[in-house]
């Protein structure tokens, strides 16, 4: 699979506790299906100093989760993928059928939440790591699936 994404946040001057979120990409796989994929969520939450009596350099938790919703728009079908469906014969003329069928790929939503936790080591520069956990349910007009995602990340932080 292949996928290039972007992605944005909003961040309101006024409100410390709100953040919206929103992405676009492009994704394909080596058997030609492409798709175009947009989500987008809100996200609240806000930071806990654990030493406030360092002012400056308190090392800071922030935690936060919120409602996010996804879709992904087949633009060009590649290879089906083949859903198995069994027929159970039960009896002696009746033989046991392994059957399949191509399913083909549709538009398909997401409708979810994400969690996650920052923590950040406090003073310029500085360390920041998240771990973030998202729970979806994708509904097509095929299928349906529950997608569970666990993601993790390190960075440095220049600037407050």
């Amino acid at each position: 699979m292949y996928a290039f994404r972007t992605w944005g946040r909003f961040h309101p001057a006024s409100v410390d506790w709100l953040a919206m979120t929103t992405g676009a990409g492009i994704s394909g796989t080596n058997r030609g299906t492409v798709a175009l994929t947009f989500d987008g969520s809100a996200l609240f939450g806000g930071p806990i100093a654990l030493n406030d009596a360092m002012p400056g350099k308190a090392f800071r938790l922030m935690p936060y989760g919120g409602p996010v919703a996804a879709v992904s728009i087949p633009l060009r079908q590649g290879h089906q993928i083949r859903r198995q469906k069994y027929w159970l014969g039960l009896g002696p003329d009746a033989r046991t059928l392994a059957m399949s069928e191509p399913i083909e790929f549709t538009t398909t939503y997401y409708m979810g939440m994400q969690a996650g936790l920052v923590a950040d080591s406090g003073p310029t520069p500085a360390w920041t790591g998240a771990l973030e956990l998202a729970i979806l349910a994708a509904i097509s007009g095929t299928d349906s699936a529950a997608l569970f995602a666990l993601a993790t990340g390190q960075g440095a932080r220049i600037r407050r």
